[in-house]
């Protein structure tokens, strides 16, 4: 990747659950979206090597969260997608510059780090978590994840994916929480274009609003 290290270089992805679809031929095919974030356009559009680090990010991801082993001879057929494109906001929790819950400010969505984070066999928990009462004027919904176990290292590699009706977070070899929410009894359909998700360090909880 022009000299750099790919070793200390992390890019966030976040990768959909797969789905089939029926391509144009009739054939099923089963797809996954993985969503980057847009910044790498610009240097992807240059830098075919770059490109082919960005694919192989994207094909790990999906081998890690479905266990299926994918090759690697790839073509790029002359199509805007796979099926149609859906709507899909994602959020990465804001990374707080000090222990307090007062002074929080965010990550770059790429980055260096010093080294890549350690492997781990543990099994991911599903963590504790529950709706609370919104509080705040103008909030409409809250959700409170207990994640003691979440560490700065483990946070550059965290994601959290909000939907309209779900909420998907994961932490590599330490939690995956998958909260799907019933909006039949009068809860209130998260609008992902206001959701807000703070890690607060001191009491170990991951807050959720909307």
């Amino acid at each position: 990747m022009s000299g750099e290290d790919e070793s200390a270089y992390f890019v966030p992805v976040v990768v959909s659950d797969g789905r089939e679809i029926l391509d144009r031929a009739g054939k099923r095919s089963l797809v996954f979206d993985t969503v980057f974030h847009p910044s790498i356009n610009d240097r992807g559009s240059k830098d075919a090597d770059y490109r082919t680090f960005i694919t192989e990010i994207a094909l790990e991801r999906i081998e890690e969260k479905s266990g299926l082993v994918l090759g690697r001879e790839i073509s790029t057929p002359n199509i805007s997608s796979k099926g149609p494109l859906t709507p899909r906001t994602v959020l990465v929790p804001y990374f707080p510059s000090n222990d307090t819950q007062s002074s929080i400010t965010g990550k770059p969505l790429v980055e260096e780090i010093d080294s890549k984070p350690a492997v781990t066999t543990t099994a991911e928990q599903t963590p504790q978590w529950r709706r609370d009462s919104p509080g705040e004027k103008g909030v409409k919904g809250r959700i409170i994840v207990e994640v003691p176990k979440l560490t700065r290292t483990l946070h550059s590699q965290s994601t959290l994916d909000i939907e309209p009706n779900r909420i998907i977070l994961h932490i590599p070899g330490v939690y995956a929480l998958d909260i799907p929410l019933d909006n039949s009894g009068g809860d209130h359909e998260i609008d992902v274009n206001e959701a807000r998700a703070q890690w607060i360090v001191e009491d170990k909880k991951l807050v959720v609003t909307w």
